[in-house]
């Protein structure tokens, strides 16, 4: 079996992305640690509420991004990704990608690198997540390289 920095081959010729929980774990950790300081700190008044709440949400967020998934199934010619915990499986054609493209967000401080295939569907682009690194690029752009390595496109 081969093994890949991004992907681990499950079966013949069938590829998952491996599991990048521990940065989602780590910074919601830190973010409902400051969240729980700052309330702690500043407790009766209305501002140590609301910034602790904004911080526990955003935690929240970054706890659900845990759950995301992409399996690559190069014997049926699909690619099945799921975004996160509520998000439901979509399922994709290698034809239907045109392209892949890297999206770079900052949100509370954390600069959030995403890695996108761009979908055609119904005449329709749709950008697809692949993968999501915190404060890191070049894993994004590296796991991007990878997955066109894995489709045969490289």
């Amino acid at each position: 079996m081969t093994d890949y920095r991004y992907y681990q081959q499950i079966s013949p010729n069938v590829y998952k992305r491996k599991s990048l929980n521990s940065q989602f774990v780590i910074v919601a950790a830190l973010l409902f640690a400051v969240g729980a300081w700052f309330f702690l700190k500043r407790a009766p008044q209305v501002e140590a509420y609301i910034f602790s709440g904004i911080l526990f949400i955003f935690g929240c967020c970054f706890i659900v991004k845990m759950f995301s998934s992409v399996v690559i199934d190069g014997n049926s010619q699909l690619i099945t990704q799921k975004s996160g915990l509520l998000s439901s499986k979509r399922t994709m054609a290698f034809a239907d990608i045109q392209s892949f493209s890297l999206s770079n967000q900052i949100y509370v401080l954390i600069l959030i690198s995403s890695a996108y295939a761009i979908v055609n569907r119904s005449n329709k682009q749709e950008p697809v997540l692949l993968g999501t690194n915190l404060m890191n690029v070049k894993n994004s752009e590296a796991l991007l390289l990878e997955t066109e390595k894995i489709l045969g496109r490289r």
